[in-house]
């Protein structure tokens, strides 16, 4: 398996897509794109575990000062045994994001799915941290959400933005992705800016000078909201 670990200040952004070719046209004097996003955008595919009644998003939703969410994520579709699988652990903690994410293979993704277990031989102390969630939080595959991506970065890594669009949500089901649902407008873009520092100077210039503002935005709440169960405070 292999680690990962993120420990950063993320922001979120509701923009249009002639804002995006705005703000991407200025980029390329600061950023490059990604390894990923050089020719294209690419998929994204993820599954959420939350409980039979939505508990961890209506948690989340109501702003709590720290919260977390476990999901599944993998770039191709449909999932087959060399397929690369992650398995995050995200929490949220007075505005910082932590981010734990493992590669697993293909059988703990089935055993995953097919019962919320996840073992492994010589547990590291993330491993422990999911497995103990998994145990006392009682969370089973709840959503699918997809969407395409485009990431810019800077050259040290410090600063990475992404462009999230045509993004769509469907409750899990064994038989696969079924019945998708949009869950932005065609025309609209979820921008997020991701930095481990203060924004540049000249990050925050353009920002200012095309008035962007960020906004509270969930993607897996999004999908609660609109099309799961909704939400009524």
């Amino acid at each position: 398996m292999s680690l990962l670990l993120f420990n950063r200040y993320e922001k979120k952004y509701l923009i249009t897509m002639d804002v995006k070719k705005q703000l991407e046209a200025r980029f390329q004097d600061y950023l490059a794109k990604d390894s990923y996003s050089k020719d294209s955008a690419y998929s994204i595919y993820n599954i959420y575990f939350d409980t039979f009644d939505y508990e961890v998003i209506r948690h989340s939703l109501s702003k709590p000062k720290y919260k977390s969410k476990l999901r599944l994520r993998f770039y191709d579709y449909p999932v087959l045994e060399s397929t690369d699988i992650y398995l995050e652990m995200k929490h949220k903690s007075l505005g910082q994001v932590h981010k734990r994410r493992q590669k697993i293979h293909f059988d703990g993704y089935q055993k995953l799915l097919k019962s919320s277990l996840y073992t492994v031989d010589s547990p590291t102390q993330i491993d422990n941290e999911i497995m103990y969630y998994l145990k006392h939080i009682n969370v089973l595959p709840s959503t699918f959400l997809l969407y395409e991506r485009t990431a810019w970065q800077s050259e040290n890594n410090i600063l990475r933005i992404t462009f999230d669009i045509n993004m769509k949500t469907a409750p899990y089901s064994e038989k696969g992705l079924e019945d998708l649902t949009p869950i932005i407008d065609e025309d609209m873009v979820i921008m997020e800016i991701k930095s481990s520092m203060n924004f540049p100077l000249w990050l925050v210039r353009i920002l200012s000078e095309l008035n962007i503002k960020p906004t509270r935005f969930s993607k897996y709440g999004r999908a609660y909201q609109n099309t799961l169960g909704g939400y009524n405070g």
